[in-house]
Parts: C-alpha cells; sequence; structure tokens
C-alpha cells in the first residue's frame, strides 16, 4: 500500500507576521512574495494557495 503526502502551506506573512489561514484574509507567499488566499473549507486543512486568475 502506498501512501501520499500532500505538503500544504500553513503560513502566510501579514503585517510581518506568521500567521495561519483564516477565512477571507490575504497574505503574502514567505518564498516569493506573491499573494496567497486562505483556503478555509470543510474537507481539507485549512491552507494558503498563490492567488491565480480565478480570484
Amino acid at each position: 500500500m502506498h501512501t501520499l503526502h500532500v505538503t500544504v502551506m500553513r503560513f502566510a506573512l501579514f503585517d510581518s507576521q506568521r500567521i495561519e489561514a483564516t477565512p477571507n484574509v490575504t497574505g503574502t507567499c514567505p518564498g516569493c512574495g506573491g499573494e496567497l488566499v486562505a483556503r478555509c473549507g470543510t474537507k481539507k486543512i485549512w491552507h494558503w494557495a498563490h492567488k491565480g486568475r480565478r480570484h
């Protein structure tokens, strides 16, 4: 049996502070400086995603 490991972005920067994903909040990627949006659904752990054309 294989185990699937998924990496999610747990922290973003907001006002120079590391914060966890929170509904309706945007942050900055600590790696590239890009804009992040919080993904806060009911099926997966809350995490950050880079803002795309859909957001």
